[in-house]
C-alpha cells in the first residue's frame, strides 16, 4: 500500500472552514477514508455526516455569473474559485 503525501495543514484548515470530507476527497484526489484517517491522525474532531453546522463557504455569485458569460464551464469556475462544483450547483439552487 502506498502512502499518499497530503498537505495536512491545508486539509485540516479547509475542513475547519466547513468543507465536507467528500469535498476534500475530491479536491485532494484521494478517497473519503484517506481524508477521514488523516484528519483523525491530526486530532481533528469530525462532524456528523450531513451536519448542518458546517460553515458556509463565501462565494461571489456575481463573479460566477461573469465567468459564465465569459464562456467558462462549471468545473473551470469551481476550480478558479477553490470550491467543489457541487457547491456551485447548491448555491444556484438557493441552498
Amino acid at each position: 500500500m502506498n502512502y499518499i503525501e497530503l498537505d495536512l495543514d491545508l486539509l485540516v484548515s479547509r475542513y475547519r472552514e466547513g468543507r465536507s470530507i467528500n469535498e476534500l476527497a475530491w479536491d485532494f484526489g484521494v478517497s473519503r477514508g484517506t481524508v477521514r484517517t488523516r484528519l483523525l491522525s491530526e486530532g481533528v474532531k469530525l462532524r456528523k455526516p450531513g451536519c448542518q453546522n458546517r460553515k458556509r463557504i463565501p462565494l461571489d455569485l456575481a463573479k460566477v455569473a461573469k465567468l459564465r458569460r465569459e464562456g467558462k464551464v462549471w468545473t473551470e469556475i469551481a476550480s478558479e474559485l477553490g470550491v467543489h462544483v457541487d457547491t456551485l450547483r447548491a448555491r444556484r439552487q438557493g441552498r
